[in-house]
């Protein structure tokens, strides 16, 4: 077939009016990588407005073999537009107990941030905070476990005390239907934790920030629960009365959200926290809701160094936890990199922020799990690029006397031109182009013979009215960069 330029992978599809479909993966010239961004993490945040972004996160419970049972709900830009929609059964991050939990592996240094809603399942206005105590969501960083096995025989490997972790999160604490923050951290499944409702307006709020820095050894966690306020400087590890966790170079950081407490509160010892963490409380009374607005991260900058966050001021001091309120801004060494300096969304998506965000090479002609897929088309199709998959990019069918082509493309490109083409032959002739889609643009077609729709989730359907009277026709998908 003629060569094509640089840059461009395609699918092709054979009509099934006329032979059977068989599924050709084409893989074409070397690209050139071009350099990844400056700041390699601004990739892995979410706004939330997409939900085929849910795949991106790891689940905990999946993760480490013991199932997704604490999650009774997950949606991302559903029912509320623009949020990840979290709803926890019984469940608590406390010594060897788990939450629920939603991460990306982060190396090194990070700079953190959530915004998010905590609501009430049970007490009629949604709004209200929960009526169960420790009903809670949040910003968690975790040491990973290297935990694997089937949980429900003896053919595991977990042991009591290994749990690692701080977490700092917004709910209802230790006083049941009152708005608090709850920051918690975990050594060796040992927990030291605090809430308080200091600095949130029972009457108003409804809304927190979180934020949490790492740099080297030292973990500073911030809030604050109105847009216009100040950032509150909560607690920094290590500090006088608290030990780092045994944290690594990479740590789990994400969502978490709990709830129901009281329930909870009744398991025992290690062995009783282990079935719990196998099977969990059922029914029991769990009462939050979580709506995460985004999730944002940033590489600290090398001018805030582990030594400025040693010496910030922070409510946690010698004295207590009891403390006025302390700002961000009475250590200025940290204020220019931290709070709303740091609060950056994340870029849009191009072919090399979703390379960083899927942990892979910036070549659009690899194939790392060798599914026949390049990643240029992986990337084009939303498709992950390191998990082959069997299902056919593209599918065809009659649709009422034509041809239906139907494909799911991925909604948040930005630097791609997408083409679904055909041909008499599938070695020789040249492509006609039917339907295009620059970056950024909606789909249109080229002739009256075609007509083409495309979903808010990215399904595209494109009818060929002249498949009746074609003897044969073969269809491709052709992505280049833009």
């Amino acid at each position: 077939m003629p060569s094509l330029g640089p840059r461009e992978n395609v699918c092709i599809f054979p009509d099934p009016f006329h032979q059977n479909a068989v599924l050709k993966k084409l893989l074409l010239l070397p690209f050139l990588a071009a350099p990844l961004p400056a700041d390699d993490l601004r990739p892995l945040g979410d706004e939330f407005a997409n939900p085929s972004t849910l795949p991106r996160f790891a689940e905990h419970g999946s993760h480490e073999g013991w199932s997704p049972g604490f999650v009774e709900q997950t949606a991302i830009n559903s029912p509320t537009a623009g949020h990840f929609r979290l709803v926890p059964r019984t469940c608590a991050w406390f010594e060897n107990l788990r939450g629920t939990f939603f991460f990306k592996n982060i190396a090194g240094d990070f700079i953190a941030t959530v915004k998010l809603k905590a609501y009430s399942r049970t007490r009629g206005n949604p709004d209200l905070p929960s009526a169960r105590t420790f009903s809670l969501a949040g910003i968690m960083v975790r040491q990973p476990r290297a935990v694997t096995g089937n949980f429900t025989n003896p053919a595991y490997n977990w042991t009591a005390g290994g749990e690692n972790y701080i977490f700092l999160s917004y709910g209802t604490g230790g006083d049941a239907s009152t708005r608090q923050f709850e920051i918690k951290s975990t050594r060796n499944s040992v927990s030291d934790l605090y809430y308080r409702p200091i600095g949130i307006d029972q009457n108003t709020n409804n809304d927190a920030w979180l934020q949490i820095v790492r740099v080297g050894n030292t973990v500073v966690c911030l809030r604050k629960h109105s847009a216009a306020s100040e950032w509150i400087v909560e607690n920094r590890y290590p500090n006088g009365q608290q030990q780092l966790p045994a944290f690594g170079p990479v740590l789990q950081v994400g969502l978490t959200a709990y709830t129901d407490w009281p329930n909870i509160n009744l398991i025992g010892n290690a062995a009783a926290q282990l079935a719990f963490n196998r099977t969990g409380i059922s029914p029991g009374s769990p009462d939050l809701i979580a709506d995460f607005d985004f999730i944002r991260f940033r590489r600290p900058p090398a001018a805030l160094t582990e030594s400025i966050l040693q010496s910030m001021a922070t409510r946690r001091t010698s004295g207590g936890i009891d403390g006025p309120l302390v700002h961000l801004s009475a250590s200025p060494a940290a204020a220019s990199h931290l709070g709303e300096n740091a609060n950056i969304p994340a870029p849009a998506q191009t072919f090399a922020s979703w390379c960083a965000n899927s942990g892979i090479p910036e070549n659009p002609t690899a194939d790392p799990d060798a599914d026949g897929l390049p990643n240029l088309i992986e990337y084009a199709l939303a498709r992950p690029p390191s998990s082959p998959e069997t299902t056919p990019p593209l599918t065809a069918g009659p649709s009422g006397g034509t041809l239906e082509i139907r494909v799911a493309t991925n909604p948040e490109t930005t630097d791609l031109l997408l083409e679904i083409q055909s041909r008499p032959a599938l070695e020789t002739g040249a492509w006609e182009t039917l339907a295009s889609k620059p970056a950024g643009a909606a789909w249109t077609v080229s002739t009256g013979n075609i007509t083409v729709a495309e979903s808010s989730n990215g399904e595209v359907s494109l009818t060929d009215t002249r498949a009746a009277t074609l003897e044969k026709s073969f269809y491709r998908l052709h992505a280049s960069r833009e």
